[in-house]
């Protein structure tokens, strides 16, 4: 791993003249069962490329593990993008049967750059990973489109998607501002005395009022409403196409999505407050 390109591992197999660039972290969790402190399944993906004299290959890597076959090589993956769906269709699969019942599956899909740019440029990004005759959907995959992201700017572009590496490196600065705002938000919810945790956060905003005028959601698979103003802030609801919202702040941080440059907004919808994509607004009733 180069310290310029921390986010892709790379090696070389002189025999067979193939270079493999595999992501880093190499797979990332989507969803995972528990029963009794007991996993039962867990479902991980992962980014690689192989080129050899002949082949030119981006693919994505697939990972079941679980008390039971899932069988990948018969199903399918969709990745919901902004701009639409993408499925892909397996291409090789390996089951094996450890210690213990436990079966782990590897299954492989191929994708073109084109796609995989799709699935970088994805403000909101579902995934639906489907088996023999069962599936799992995973909302919001925005920890896979963070990776896609790292991988894109560290393998093809390295002017592409900076924001995302910055994102990562400040990982710990966000936790320790993720427990000033809960500690806060307990001290609010302790003295005030009050039901209403959601009434009392609103009532501590502190941000560049804008006349609190209103904006409809114009995106057709909704906006997504985040704790903070990039599309790697928690997801904390989807409010719904044709929505109205309540803009409190304009003064969020830019950000290109889908090839559109736009203002991240403090909004309000209903009672919760938080952070949405301008892009996906209109401005007015």
């Amino acid at each position: 791993m180069n310290e310029n390109t921390p986010y892709i591992e790379q090696s070389y197999d002189k025999f067979e003249d193939k270079a493999t660039t595999l992501s880093v972290p190499e797979k990332i969790i989507l969803k995972e069962f528990w029963s009794k402190d007991k996993l039962k399944s867990r479902w991980s993906l992962g980014i690689r490329h192989v080129k050899t004299k002949n082949i030119d290959s981006l693919l994505i890597d697939g990972r079941f593990f679980g008390e039971d076959w899932f069988f990948l090589r018969d199903g399918y993956i969709i990745f919901l993008t902004t701009e639409g769906p993408i499925k892909l269709e397996p291409i090789v699969g390996n089951t094996n049967v450890g210690g213990g019942g436990k079966v782990t599956e590897y299954e492989s899909y191929e994708i073109s750059k084109e796609d995989f740019l799709k699935i970088c440029e994805s403000e909101v990004l579902d995934i639906k990973i489907s088996g023999d005759k069962s599936f799992v959907q995973i909302d919001d995959a925005k920890d896979f489109a963070l990776l896609c992201r790292k991988f894109y700017n560290n393998f093809y572009d390295s002017n592409k998607y900076v924001e995302s590496l910055e994102t990562s490196s400040n990982l710990k600065g966000y936790f320790i501002l993720a427990l000033i705002v809960l500690i806060a938000v307990s001290l609010i919810y302790y003295f005030a005395n009050s039901t209403s945790t959601v009434s009392k956060i609103d009532t501590s905003i502190s941000s560049t009022n804008v006349d609190n005028l209103t904006a409809t959601v114009i995106s057709t698979n909704g906006l997504n409403l985040r704790d903070t103003p990039n599309s790697a802030g928690k997801l904390l609801m989807k409010i719904p196409k044709n929505s109205k919202v309540t803009v409190l702040n304009k003064d969020g941080r830019e950000e290109t999505i889908s090839g559109k440059k736009a203002n991240w907004y403090q909004i309000k919808y209903n009672e919760a407050v938080g952070w949405g994509w301008s892009g996906f607004l209109q401005m007015g009733n």
